[in-house]
């Protein structure tokens, strides 16, 4: 999570608006087996988001934070969830500490889908599917526009569950190049508004509800992924 000042999406009409746009189809969303990724985050710092539009220059070269995660691309029939997620083609595994979660996803040329995950606990094991499923249209253009909603229930026992809801709107609302430690890359920007919903039901009755909103901005690149994430909650300054 990152602290950041308040921000006013633009919409700019440029004379021509392709210049320096890319494109991201789904050839160009890492997929391959054995692609591994490096995660580092840290909270509180101070970015320049800049109005939406392009073409932008967005600079994050912050130190390093202590969150550090590490994750690979991995066969599906390899994760000790794959028979639960007999479409998924695309798996992610991703250490942390002691324990390894498993992601699953559904890469197809018009649509991008999260369909679950799966967490290795030293001690258990916890599947989770996603009902309504997180799909995203591909490819990635600027301009573009979706409402999200998704969701999962977790048995945390025969009678206790907790139903969690995410509803959103999302738009590719910027184009420039990111500059991070490890270089330069042109990259489309996606600013999202989240309402979560987390509802603690026992015996098939809601007890008590928690909602939070959050700002996302992920800049994406092709053939690299996301290579910038910042996350806001409308308190902070």
């Amino acid at each position: 999570m990152c602290r950041m000042g308040s921000v006013i999406i633009c919409f700019c009409m440029l004379i021509n608006p392709l210049i320096g746009q890319i494109v991201i189809d789904w050839t160009e969303v890492p997929h391959a087996i054995g692609v591994e990724f490096a995660h580092n985050g840290t909270d509180s710092v101070d970015v320049v988001l800049g109005p939406g539009g392009g073409p932008y220059e967005w600079y994050f070269m912050q130190p390093a934070g202590t969150q550090n995660t590490n994750s690979l691309i991995v066969p599906r029939a390899a994760t000790p969830f794959g028979d639960s997620f007999p479409t998924a083609d695309l798996v992610l595994e991703i250490a942390e500490d002691a324990d390894t979660v498993y992601a699953y996803a559904d890469l197809q040329p018009t649509a991008g889908v999260n369909l679950g995950y799966g967490i290795a606990l030293a001690v258990e094991t916890l599947c989770v599917y996603f009902s309504p499923v997180d799909s995203y249209p591909l490819p990635l253009v600027y301009g573009n526009s979706r409402t999200f909603y998704y969701g999962h229930t977790i048995h945390m026992t025969p009678v206790i569950s907790v139903r969690t809801d995410v509803y959103g709107y999302e738009v590719i609302d910027g184009y420039g190049t990111a500059t991070i430690p490890y270089g330069t890359f042109d990259c489309l920007r996606t600013c999202s508004f989240d309402t979560t919903v987390s509802t603690l039901i026992i015996n098939n009755i809601p007890v008590t509800v928690d909602t939070s909103t959050r700002i996302i901005y992920d800049f994406m690149t092709e053939d690299y992924g996301l290579v910038a994430h910042v996350v806001s909650f409308p308190e902070e300054t």
